[in-house]
């Protein structure tokens, strides 16, 4: 005759048994899709923009002034999706693509950027991991009437894969904007109050 201690032994073996064969399963499962997790946020391609890097662009009101921010990807696949930013009132923004070539790289640009820059469009843009061969988001600006206008807050969205990412730079870009045949050395021999906004907007520097 089985004792009610050995009953009990059985019946809780049969219960860890039956835990086990549920637990192992969902462990497994739980395993999985940590690691698929991990893959997809941490695997992949990365692409990162300039930081920290303030600049300056001066033309008159009209006239077409551009910066350039580097992007780099740390391996081939990633291909942009699109450009936003944070920009002054008054201010049209357009954005494009230069891919450098041979060290060849992009700083700033007054008028049109064709031919000497020849440029393309941002969406589906494959991101270099070349550091000889550097791509260049091209901020292009215009603005109708006279002041400082300031570029700041860039956001770029890119693919790597079926992954969407986005990427944030610390890049800002002072645009002084003068009337039609105007100087920014007349304004600094004025010490003009466009000439002291653009002088804190771009760090001290001309």
């Amino acid at each position: 005759m089985t004792s009610v201690v050995e009953h009990d032994d059985i019946q809780t073996s049969h219960q860890s048994r039956a835990w086990a064969r549920r637990a192992v399963p969902a462990i497994l499962i739980v395993a999985l899709v940590v690691s698929l997790g991990l893959w997809w946020f941490q695997g992949g391609v990365f692409v990162s923009a300039s930081q920290g890097i303030t600049v300056g662009a001066v033309g008159e009101a009209g006239e077409r002034l551009s910066v350039g921010v580097i992007v780099h990807a740390n391996s081939d696949g990633a291909k942009l999706r699109w450009v936003t930013a944070d920009a002054q009132v008054g201010a049209n923004v357009t954005w494009s693509v230069y891919q450098g070539k041979n060290g060849h790289g992009f700083g700033t640009a007054k008028g049109p950027l064709e031919p000497t820059w020849p440029v393309e469009s941002v969406p589906g843009h494959a991101v270099s991991a070349d550091i000889d061969d550097t791509t260049f988001l091209i901020a292009t600006i215009t603005a109708a009437r006279p002041g400082v206008y300031r570029l700041s807050g860039i956001t770029v969205e890119y693919r790597s894969g079926w992954r969407h990412r986005t990427v944030h730079s610390g890049y800002t870009a002072c645009f002084l904007v003068t009337s039609p045949g105007q100087t920014y050395q007349e304004l600094e021999a004025a010490d003009a109050p466009d000439w002291q906004r653009y002088r804190a907007c771009n760090g001290g520097n001309t």
